[in-house]
């Protein structure tokens, strides 16, 4: 990363939240990546640092193909503030940003060298939350019937998740990485897991469980992304019963999130079976995000 003067990134830490949401929510995000939550959720993943540059703030991460930032927040117009970040991010003569939003992307398109490209994978899914609570219409007809023959076949109780659920949740969540420890995708979301449950209060999350037979077998766990939207981070059900995914959905939207307009379900990650089952909801729309590779910045426009 380049080491330009008076640079100094510092890893993301619960104590930034009361700097950060603020700005965060000031941006309206639409995009997972605009919740100072999902950033911090995943900070030991992505190794996520951040700093304050004039009145935006930057972010930046590292993946397997190295340094990468994330769309400078704040008001527009963020070309001049894109064009700083590319010099903490550089590793040659191109700079990468990552899951963008069509905002930026519209500000940003004309910049000279300045490479868009829509990333599918990481669009977001975003359903009207009353049909997700509802399930009107012959659309949904066989979300229906899926939670009609699990509720006849398991007297369950729903209840909003507890300081004391926690340990069983963590349990839930870790069986489902040792019935794939192939997959390192479900490791990195058990860490994430993890961390909002040590920090549930302190990024104002809310969850939900289901009990069959007393014991804890689906949770759920998610938070406001805008005042109009609620993001879901995570799910988790017991495959042992068919339905049960069905039914923490709408049960947990239904209890915890009854007047929001949207829910944001995130992105799909390019797994074949999570994009059918996002898409056998029948979203309202996808939320594009974009990777950005722009050229780097002459370093006296702005370190002088």
């Amino acid at each position: 990363m380049t080491d330009a003067p008076f640079s100094t990134f510092q890893p993301l830490a619960i104590e930034d939240r009361s700097t950060l949401i603020p700005r965060f929510r000031d941006y309206f995000p639409e995009t997972t990546e605009g919740s100072f939550a999902t950033l911090f959720l995943w900070r030991r993943r992505y190794g996520f640092r951040w700093r304050m540059w004039k009145d935006w703030v930057f972010v930046v991460g590292q993946d397997a193909e190295g340094t990468f930032g994330l769309m400078p927040v704040g008001a527009a117009d963020r070309r001049e503030a894109a064009r700083a970040l590319s010099l903490f991010i550089a590793e040659g003569p191109s700079a990468r940003i990552e899951w963008a939003d069509q905002r930026f992307a519209d500000e940003i398109r004309h910049e000279p060298g300045c490479v868009i490209e829509p990333v599918r994978d990481c669009f977001d899914y975003v359903y009207p939350a009353d049909f997700l609570i509802h399930l009107p219409g012959q659309a949904y007809q066989a979300k229906r019937n899926h939670i009609h023959r699990f509720e006849r076949m398991h007297p369950f109780h729903y209840a909003p998740l507890e300081a004391a659920d926690i340990p069983v949740c963590l349990a839930v969540a870790e069986e489902a990485v040792h019935r794939d420890p192939s997959n390192s995708n479900l490791a990195g979301e058990f860490a994430a897991i993890s961390e909002a449950f040590a920090h549930f209060s302190a990024l104002e999350l809310k969850g939900g469980t289901i009990r069959i037979d007393g014991k804890i077998e689906a949770f759920a766990v998610g938070g406001l992304l805008n005042p109009e939207t609620a993001l879901i981070y995570f799910e988790k059900a017991n495959p042992g019963f068919p339905g049960l995914h069905a039914v923490i959905n709408q049960r947990f939207l239904e209890n915890a999130w009854p007047h929001v307009r949207w829910v944001n379900r995130e992105d799909d990650a390019g797994h074949p079976g999570l994009r059918k089952s996002k898409l056998s909801y029948h979203p309202a729309r996808l939320v594009p995000k974009y990777r950005i590779t722009l050229p780097v910045a002459p370093a006296s426009n702005y370190f002088d």
